[in-house]
C-alpha cells in the first residue's frame, strides 16, 4: 500500500474513535455524580454500623 493511502485510513480511524467534547463533559458529569451518590451511601452505612454497635443494652 502506499504511504498516503495508510496515512488516509490512519486519520480516518481517529476521528472515527475520539468523542466529541460534549459527550465526553456529559460521561465526566455523570461519572462525578455517580461518585458522590456513592460516597454518600458509604458514610450513611457507616453512621447506621457506628450507632448500632452502641445503642445494644448491656445484661
Amino acid at each position: 500500500m502506499k504511504k498516503s493511502a495508510i496515512a488516509k485510513i490512519e486519520k480516518e480511524i481517529d476521528e472515527k474513535t475520539k468523542l466529541p467534547y460534549e459527550i465526553k463533559d456529559k460521561i465526566k458529569k455523570e461519572v462525578f455524580t455517580n461518585i458522590v451518590v456513592s460516597a454518600v451511601i458509604i458514610t450513611y452505612f457507616i453512621f447506621i454500623v457506628l450507632g448500632s454497635k452502641r445503642s445494644y443494652k448491656k445484661c
